[in-house]
């Protein structure tokens, strides 16, 4: 029940455990950092749907039972491993939460206005985390606000340390981000062209992605700085 102490490396588990109703959740035992996180399971005859984050030093598994208590969450892992911070894809919403997966811990975020949210990504630093907004009302589909925000929505920049955001109105709408490995800029895609923004908002150059693709969302930016990886694009453009 208790989670090992963390190892020099993070390692995965040879397979991944399926649904259980005696899996615990992290209010209640607390993971530690985690190396995954996944949804498994489904609602169609019995409610056997689960919200899990695996340990990054043993094979640990814990519902993240804050996502059970939104209607349709959206949700990143920190890159550290030791928080998840969680939307709502379905409908407009006043606050993020962060969850701190060594403690069960909860902390709300308000953002100023009630808004639909689309989390993009997380900086390696911890620090930062940049999303998009933009108005929506509530709406029964699971990808509402996804699609909303995508097509109309602005870039928002989080700083987690004192809970403020900064929009930047000139990047629009915002599809894909990802952070540098130094954590100082991101990399935001705006249709075919990935846009360089400064923390502070400001843009200081782009560059041209090839047709049908998009920077990989939140890990796109190689750890040397010189590549952008990327993906099939999702949408028809």
């Amino acid at each position: 029940a208790k989670p090992a102490a963390p190892a020099s490396q993070p390692g995965l588990p040879d397979r991944f455990a399926g649904y259980s109703p005696l899996t615990s959740t992290v209010t209640k035992a607390p993971p530690g950092r985690a190396i995954a996180l996944y949804e498994y399971g489904n609602n169609e005859l019995f409610t056997m749907f689960q919200w899990l984050v695996v340990g990054a030093d043993l094979d640990t598994y814990r519902q993240v039972d804050a996502m059970g208590e939104r209607r349709n969450p959206s949700i990143l892992l920190a890159p550290d491993g030791r928080h998840v911070l969680l939307g709502d894809a379905r409908g407009a919403t006043g606050h993020l939460l962060l969850v701190d997966l060594t403690t069960g811990k909860r902390r709300s975020i308000p953002l100023g206005d009630t808004i639909g949210v689309r989390l993009l990504a997380w900086s390696p630093d911890g620090r930062h985390v940049a999303y998009g907004t933009a108005p929506v009302s509530w709406d029964d589909s699971s990808n509402f606000v996804e699609y909303q925000v995508a097509r109309t929505g602005t870039l928002r920049l989080l700083d987690l340390s004192t809970g403020r955001s900064t929009e930047v109105p000139a990047v629009r709408p915002v599809w894909t981000a990802a952070f540098a490995p130094d954590s100082r800029r991101l990399a935001v895609q705006v249709g075919k062209r990935a846009h360089l923004v400064e923390l502070d908002g400001r843009l200081t150059g782009s560059v041209d992605i090839p047709a049908g693709r998009e920077v990989a969302p939140n890990v796109g930016w190689s750890p040397d700085g010189r590549f952008f990886a990327t993906v099939p694009w999702a949408a028809d453009g």
